[in-house]
């Protein structure tokens, strides 16, 4: 077919920009649409999920005169349409578009009416109907097809493709796209630039109220900020359906000045001078699946909880338990579940020559996603001796997760054997007592000389209120049993990981609430302070002396001197646990000290994640202040068996935090259970705090209460929440509820076990708008579906960097002629122009700021 020639094909060719905006703001207007028809097979295909199309001008060079506009945020797809009615009048049609699991989008496109003309008063649109359904699929960043399916008749396939109408660079300041007034819904303009030219398209309605487009192509002014040009019309070409017609220019408006203020604020000039205040229009981004993790509190839970059993884990009513918890993986399919154990608690001076064996509990995942009490079926005789960890690993090697329970007991304080139940290939476990005598207070999975293994840290003393120096084990796989070696080094300690946290690749040992003194090893005194260390491992013991790492949080805090500690006046803060992960993706392994304020009188006062940062050369700095704002310190429990997973496959470990000890824990009291996400930085936030998990409390205790039975009943106490992920990679919750017997005097029995099956995709689910102010040297950033801002220092080392969902924007310091931006397939790398300073690699990020003018990603060629 034939394409107009000059002037025209430029002018037609910007117009098509123009019409975006209408469809938006008609739908501003009010409107509904009709659900969309499935893609046709071939154009389905077309569409790998990955792909991200440019946004401006579509067209296919066969049918030029006609056209189409495009705009991404998120997963949603804004798409207009530039076409003449049968009679040769202009007519747009919009509609959004969302994403589909295969990478096409699909929608139903609106024809809007009655609204405001282009220098009437304001009128919102009256009227809308929907021409056709559509399906848009891409098999590149710049080509895709379009299925037109209208409401009467057969459906049609357009072959589009990018259209570009500027050349060299693009100097403007401003963002491309929709922008509007907020006062004047239901008309819009949209405004792109591409190197030394500035299309301003309006999208309103004619004297009779039916949807009409004009269009103005300008000079960019120097600046770039500002351009002037002629309104034209254009009338008599192609519509929706039918064959191809090139259009002509019908009229002129007079002339429309678009002047920025910023990057997305503006005045436009309408031609009998009145001006228009505009700002950049954001249509939200996404269209999540699930619900904002912030309505989570006004859930109504009731319909979908369901009991997962009871735990009943010991004999005797004269004790309580102190629980912990972890995940396993059973099965032929190794779905995730829940296991837990603990010790049993009758008093810290308890003479008793024996301990209470506590029964372990297993909840394993059904085929519809809950959990089911499968102890004994799954596990055989589930007893133990007490366990103060519950750890899970491959360990045997048959690509199946065993669980371990290091054996723990604080009343009376007595060493015993540990319990372990190794897989079997019928999906069940075989239990073993392993060869040790401890009081293994923290015990972590590590790699350690190049494997899987367990080093945990046993108090000393065994007996009535024993005090010693204790001892470090390290638990090897031998075949048939862990072997277990005692004689690594003793530095003292209550909590104990391992990590390559040396300028080297071996192994090191971090000890907490060492008592040795300030170089240890010396001595073990109790009345030393506690302080924690690094030691380097040399395949058989610890190196020494030590390396000190910061001061215990707590330590030397005038705000905190008030609160009684266990370990006054030698040591404020008890190191109670340790973990390790990469906080800020920078390759080197930092350490998590699980820290608190502690009495036996007066139990825990105070807690805190202390964050330390691995700056390399065996230097750590506290970052916790910074880092770590979000967790509530007046929390009344802090996790022992925190877990650190990746929950979305990015390298970024989350903090899962479950309050076990809920029974003491009232619903207006800070409980302890977290779901804190780190973006990369080691910047935690809470995506699921107090506020959700006490708020969800209430409904779960009621269901417990009407569902319990027998002779029990619960208190109104904050259940522990335990988090499980189901094959789909989404996050399930089951909560535990403590019971009592309903007789006097109302002693420990057990607990019940609700599934709350929430299928959390913090993909989509967390959608707090963030602000990364700096990256704390991380190569590895992501976000999750709010509208987020991440700042670059020039220094900062090569990162990927994933927005998410959301519109997000990455800020660089500096004008645009000091970096190189590309496209590369669906991502764009950001570098400096010169000097020092990484590559940025952008996914899902629509635009990056500098200190002279914003690039909208998407007109990046």
């Amino acid at each position: 077919m034939a394409t107009p020639p000059g002037a025209f094909a430029h002018t037609l060719r910007l117009w098509v920009t123009a019409l975006l905006v209408a469809l938006t703001f008609a739908g501003c207007g009010g409107g509904s649409s009709t659900a969309p028809p499935g893609p046709d097979a071939a154009i389905k295909a077309l569409t790998p999920a990955n792909i991200t199309p440019q946004d401006g001008i579509w067209w296919n060079p066969a049918e030029s005169g006609r056209g189409y506009t495009l705009e991404l945020q998120g997963n949603q797809l804004i798409l207009t349409l530039y076409m003449y009615e049968t009679g040769g009048v202009s007519v747009w049609y919009s509609g959004l578009l969302t994403q589909q699991p295969d990478g096409a989008f699909t929608g139903a496109i609106l024809r809007y009416s009655g609204g405001q003309t282009l220098l009437g008063a304001y009128k919102a649109p009256t009227g809308n109907t929907t021409p056709a359904n559509v399906s848009l699929a891409f098999s590149s960043a710049t080509s895709g097809a379009l299925t037109i399916q209208p409401t009467s008749g057969a459906a049609q396939t357009v072959a589009i493709q990018k259209f570009s109408f500027g050349t060299g660079g693009t100097a403007a300041g401003f963002q491309n796209g929709v922008w509007w007034n907020s006062g004047q819904s239901g008309r819009g303009f949209y405004v792109e630039a591409q190197g030394g030219q500035l299309s301003i398209g309006t999208y309103l309605y004619d004297a009779s109220g039916q949807p009409v487009w004009y269009t103005a192509v300008a000079p960019l002014a120097s600046d770039g900020m500002s351009g002037s040009g002629q309104l034209l019309q254009f009338a008599n070409g192609q519509t929706l359906t039918g064959a191809y017609k090139p259009p002509a220019q019908s009229a002129s408006h007079g002339t429309v000045t678009f002047a920025a203020s910023s990057g997305n604020t503006a005045q436009l000039t309408l031609p009998d001078g009145s001006k228009v205040a505009l700002q950049r229009f954001v249509f939200g981004g996404t269209t999540p699946t699930g619900r904002d993790l912030a309505s989570l509190p006004s859930l109504d839970l009731t319909p979908m909880l369901t009991a997962a059993g009871s735990w009943v884990p010991t004999s005797t009513t004269s004790s309580s338990l102190i629980p912990f918890w972890g995940n396993i993986r059973t099965g032929s399919n190794q779905l995730e579940g829940v296991a837990m154990a603990g010790w049993a608690y009758s008093g810290f001076s308890n003479t008793a020559t024996s301990v209470t064996t506590v029964r372990a509990v297993l909840l394993q995942q059904q085929a519809d996603g809950r959990l089911l009490e499968a102890s004994t079926a799954v596990l055989g005789n589930p007893d133990t001796n007490g366990a103060g960890s519950v750890l899970t690993a491959d360990f045997n090697g048959d690509g199946r997760e065993d669980l371990v329970f290091p054996a723990h007991n604080e009343s009376p304080f007595l060493w015993q054997a540990s319990t372990a139940f190794m897989s079997r290939a019928d999906g069940g476990f075989n239990r073993i007592v392993l060869p040790d005598a401890v009081m293994n207070h923290d015990s972590r999975v590590v790699q350690l000389g190049g494997q899987t293994r367990i080093i945990a840290r046993s108090f000393g003393g065994s007996g009535q209120n024993g005090q010693g120096a204790g001892f470090n084990v390290v638990y090897t796989w031998n075949g048939s049993n862990f072997t277990v070696d005692e004689g690594i080094g003793d530095p003292g300690g209550m909590s104990v990981v391992a990590g390559k946290f040396g300028p080297d690749s071996q192994d090191w040992v971090a000890i907490g609430d060492s008592s040795f003194g300030a170089t240890p090893p010396t001595s073990w005194s109790p009345t030393n302070p506690m302080l924690n260390y690094i030691f380097r491992y040399d395949g058989t013991k610890l190196v020494t002396p030590g390396i000190l790492l910061p001061k215990p949080y707590f330590n030397d805090k005038a705000e905190y001197a008030g609160f009684s500690s266990q370990w006054d006046p030698h040591s404020k803060t008890h190191t109670s646990r340790l973990y390790t992960t990469d906080l800020n993706q920078d390759g080197r392994p930092d350490i998590i000290a699980g820290q608190e304020i502690w009495s036996g009188a007066g139990g825990l006062q105070r807690s805190a994640l202390q964050l330390l940062v691995n700056q390399g050369n065996t230097v750590f700095h506290d970052q916790t202040d910074v880092l770590a704002p979000e967790y509530d310190k007046q929390s009344r429990h802090i996790d022992y068996t925190l877990r650190l997973v990746d929950l979305d496959g990015s390298g970024i470990d989350s903090i899962v935090m479950v309050n076990t000890f809920g029974f003491t824990v009232t619903l207006t009291q800070p409980s302890g259970n977290f779901l804190l996400v780190n973006d990369g930085t080691g910047r935690l936030y809470a995506a699921m705090g107090n506020a959700q998990f006490s708020g969800m409390a209430p409904r779960i205790i009621d269901y417990a209460n009407a569902n319990v039975g027998g002779n029990r009943s619960t208190g109104q106490a904050v259940p522990a929440f335990m988090p499980y992920r189901t094959p789909n990679g989404l996050i399930n919750y089951v909560a535990m509820v403590s019971t009592v017997l309903k007789a006097a005097p109302f002693p420990f029995a057990g607990y019940y076990f609700v599934n709350v099956p929430l299928q959390i995709n913090l993909a989509t689910d967390f959608r707090r708008s963030l602000t990364i102010p700096t990256r704390n040297g991380s190569k590895n950033i992501r976000t999750w579906a709010g509208n987020d801002t991440i700042h670059r220092a020039l220094s900062d080392p090569d990162c990927k960097i994933d927005g998410g969902l959301g519109v997000n924007t990455v800020v660089y310091p500096g004008k645009r002629a000091d970096w190189v931006i590309a496209r590369v397939g669906s991502t764009f790398t950001v570098r400096p122009a010169q000097g020092g300073g990484g590559t940025d690699t952008l996914t899902r990020v629509q635009k990056a700021q500098f200190d002279d003018l914003a690039v909208e990603l998407s007109s990046v060629p």
